[in-house]
């Protein structure tokens, strides 16, 4: 199977490989020689399949823009590079099975609901919730 470039150049972004294993990478994303970002992301595995007749061999994808909260996940360093590594460190662990992924709840009416994120960016700092309503059981998810 086709592995992933240790460097390469993609929507005028630069991407470097910074750490891989079995279940995900870790790529460095600079623009004009800057650091930008880290992008996690699981690895997926895309079967050799044939369009209009040409056969594309098997390959790990690189992720797409909607691939972004599903299985990849970037953090931009802005100005604190270290901060932006260690997220990008425990993302990658977590997906590789190292640390369990943090199951944050909050409640909501009297319903346990699973906190996605909190908007930075929200006029008046309300959390996104699933739609869906956890279990009712006993249980600490």
């Amino acid at each position: 199977m086709k592995s992933l470039p240790e460097s390469f150049v993609k929507n005028s972004f630069h991407y470097i490989k910074f750490k891989e294993n079995e279940h995900g990478f870790i790529f460095k994303q600079f623009l004009n020689n800057k650091l930008e970002a880290f992008e996690v992301f699981r690895r997926k595995n895309r079967k050799e399949r044939v369009i209009n007749g040409r056969t594309l061999p098997a390959k790990i994808q690189f992720p797409h823009d909607e691939a972004f909260g599903k299985w990849a996940w970037s953090f931009a360093v802005f100005d604190n590079e270290a901060k932006a590594r260690e997220k990008a460190l425990v993302t990658f662990s977590e997906i590789s099975g190292t640390i369990q992924p943090s199951k944050k709840k909050r409640e909501l009416n009297g319903r346990l609901y699973r906190k996605v994120f909190k908007s930075e960016n929200s006029l008046n700092g309300s959390e996104k919730i699933e739609e869906s309503i956890l279990p009712s059981s006993g249980s600490n998810h």
